[in-house]
C-alpha cells in the first residue's frame, strides 16, 4: 500500500493481514479522502489512477458479485460522476 496525506506520500508497506475482516457496522472507502468518518468528501481530493489486485470477498458469497448485487445487499454503493474522471481515460 501507499498512504498519502494531502497528496504527499506518508508511508508504504504491506501490513494488510490475510483474513482481516471489517467489523459489523464498519465501512470501507476506496478512492476518496474523507475529513470526518463517513462524510465531508471533496471532489478535488478524489483518487485518480488505477487500483489493481483488489478483491472484495464476503463469506456468504459463493461467487464474486457486481456492484449492483452489492448495492442490493448493502445499499451503500454510490456511482459518482465527476469532471475529474475524464482525466483517467
Amino acid at each position: 500500500f501507499w498512504y498519502y496525506l494531502d497528496r504527499h506520500l506518508i508511508s508504504t508497506g504491506s501490513k494488510f493481514q490475510k483474513g482481516y475482516e471489517i467489523p459489523p457496522g464498519g465501512s470501507m472507502v476506496l478512492g476518496q479522502e474523507q475529513d470526518s468518518i463517513g462524510g465531508d468528501f471533496d471532489e478535488a481530493e478524489a483518487f485518480v489512477g488505477r487500483l489493481a489486485g483488489f478483491v472484495l470477498k464476503c463469506l456468504d458469497w459463493p461467487l464474486a458479485k457486481g456492484l449492483d448485487d452489492v448495492d442490493q445487499m448493502f445499499g451503500s454503493v454510490q456511482h459518482v460522476t465527476c469532471d475529474c474522471l475524464e482525466h483517467c481515460l
